[in-house]
């Protein structure tokens, strides 16, 4: 039932977004802001890559290093690629962007807005930890642009031994997606 009730709260956003063309995204030192979620999405820099999903959480406090901000969910990195200019995109496990139209730099803008995580063989990575939405799951998600005329770019959220990883999982290429309620720039 949890399951059902998700896709239709994806449709719904999706549907109700389906209109623009893509989102006005905002760069700040920092972070970037998605003007259609209403969401600041923190960059992923050596802050947080190689630190697990615990340590960063504890950070979260009020005069700690991430203060307001929160860990995304699945759903709210697939409505940011919607936003950016995907096509309905509702997979959680592998969305593909295909190198055609409008979505062909969706890929390498995320990558560019996040900051890439790492790169090798004509393909550049952002991945970091993120939650199943609805659920305290711990999912790695990345998001891939592969220079290569026959390799799609792809977003995909790993689903790792089918129960997400650990609060204690660390990679040194994995940083964490934190977004927070937009907020005005000082």
């Amino acid at each position: 039932m949890a399951n059902i009730l998700r896709k239709l709260a994806v449709i719904g956003l999706l549907l109700a977004s389906s209109f623009r063309v893509s989102a006005e995204i905002t760069i700040f030192d920092g972070y970037f802001m998605d003007t259609d979620s209403d969401l600041d999405w923190r960059v992923i820099t050596s802050d947080t890559m190689g630190w697990s999903y615990n340590f960063v959480s504890n950070n979260f406090d009020a005069g700690e290093k991430f203060e307001g901000w929160r860990y995304a969910t699945d759903l709210e990195l697939l409505i940011l690629v919607n936003n950016v200019g995907g096509s309905e995109v509702t997979d959680y496990t592998k969305t593909t962007l295909t190198e055609d139209a409008a979505e062909y730099s969706i890929a390498d803008d995320l990558i560019t807005y996040f900051s890439p995580t790492s790169s090798a063989n004509n393909t550049r990575l952002t991945s970091g930890l993120l939650l199943q939405d609805g659920s305290s799951k711990i999912w790695v998600a990345e998001i891939a642009d592969r220079d290569s005329p026959n390799v799609d770019d792809t977003v995909y959220i790993h689903r790792t031994g089918g129960n997400g990883v650990d609060g204690n999982y660390t990679q040194s290429a994995v940083g964490s997606f934190l977004v927070r309620e937009s907020v005005s720039p000082n």
